[in-house]
């Protein structure tokens, strides 16, 4: 005779049954599908070449608080140059220091595409605190108030923004005078940690991209950057690299 929590626990293991069947059932790219919301974009808790969201957002700060302030640097609006920073295969696109700025440049394709949403970093120089779990709680105080967060590729909003959060490891950084930061310059390597919201994108698809991303701190700072990219082509390049997020033949 079959009690009621026998027959519970049946109609469990034939439910977990079909769910593995279902599973089994799909192809390898669509098991990627449904584990990452985001196709096109490096999930949270991998490691692309080699590195974690959080050592990138570290190798980001390096070299952006290197940036000397001009309306030719990679914070200005209008034309600029996306492969100024960024590594062989990586291009790191940037923010605003407050406000919004709309920028066009080009990338060979192949290239992969690192930029943040919003994001901050905590330094001993700039009086933040003087050991790590310092500097951990003051950049994560900040990081902890911000909203409005935004990402749109070619015309496609990307969802579940807020698992994209990281924060990096201890790492140092030097900055000119002229910082577009405003940050207390120095040659001498200060001791920093950062947080805040990164999307990689892998490789897009030659063509025109437009990339759209921001956030905010409310009634404090707001950030907003548009890109139109335009990739050129590789014909050294599998096609089977590169990938789109729209339909448009000009993409």
């Amino acid at each position: 005779m079959l009690t009621g929590n026998t027959l519970w626990l049946r109609r469990q293991l034939l439910l977990v049954a079909a769910m593995m069947v279902t599973m089994a059932a799909l192809t390898p790219g669509q098991a990627a599908a449904t584990a990452n919301p985001n196709p096109g974009v490096r999930p949270a808790e991998s490691k692309p070449f080699g590195k974690s969201y959080g050592e990138w957002s570290a190798l980001w700060w390096q070299q952006a608080l290197a940036v000397h302030k001009g309306s030719d640097s990679s914070f200005g609006a209008g034309s600029v140059d996306c492969t100024a920073l960024g590594t062989g295969h990586v291009a790191f696109l940037v923010g605003t220091t407050g406000g919004a700025a709309s920028r066009s440049c080009s990338l060979p394709a192949g290239t992969a595409v690192l930029f943040p949403l919003i994001n901050t970093e905590s330094s001993i120089i700039e009086g933040n605190g003087t050991t790590e779990a310092e500097l951990r709680a003051n950049a994560g105080q900040l990081a902890d108030q911000f909203t409005d967060l935004t990402a749109v590729v070619d015309g496609t909003a990307l969802s579940d923004l807020g698992s994209y959060r990281f924060q990096s490891p201890l790492f140092t950084w030097t900055a000119p005078v002229d910082n577009v930061f405003g940050v207390p310059p120095t040659s001498d390597p200060t001791t920093a940690v950062a947080d805040g919201y990164w999307i990689m994108l892998t490789p897009l698809s030659p063509g025109v991209h437009t990339i759209s991303f921001g956030g905010a701190v409310p009634n404090v700072f707001t950030t907003a950057a548009t890109y139109t990219i335009t990739v050129t082509p590789d014909h050294h390049q599998p096609p089977s690299l590169h990938v789109s997020f729209r339909s448009d033949p000009a993409a």
